[in-house]
């Protein structure tokens, strides 16, 4: 077991900072809080570099108290990434792809994903 900080750009209420069924990756919901292109995105990050491996389209987000984004992970590394973009009217933004081939599908769900 290791510990070692999070990304400074993780959205500061977000709860599903998850780690790839292989241990190569890093998903979660940034936050962009520059004045010229605010809003949170999906972001895959390789654990060990840090550097970003893929990266979904800003905007959008939530005036919320409560964390409505999701992450998950399928072995050995695709992801599904649930942005809420809740200032858009009730949609999320799924980012989802392979971290190994660094690809991504960007598209809309109309209601909050019910990953268990």
């Amino acid at each position: 077991m290791e510990t070692g900080p999070l990304p400074d750009d993780v959205w500061s209420s977000y709860q599903d900072v998850l780690i790839s069924p292989d241990g190569r990756y890093v998903a979660y919901v940034g936050e962009d809080t520059t004045p010229t292109n605010p809003g949170t995105y999906g972001i895959v990050r390789d654990l060990k570099s840090g550097a970003v491996v893929v990266q979904g389209p800003g905007g959008g987000g939530c005036d919320c108290d409560e964390d409505f984004n999701h992450a998950r992970w399928f072995p050995p590394d695709s992801f599904e990434i649930a942005v809420a973009h809740t200032n858009r009217g009730s949609i999320w933004q799924r980012i989802s792809g392979r971290a190994s081939t660094r690809g991504i599908k960007v598209d809309t769900l109309g209601e909050e994903p019910d990953w268990h």
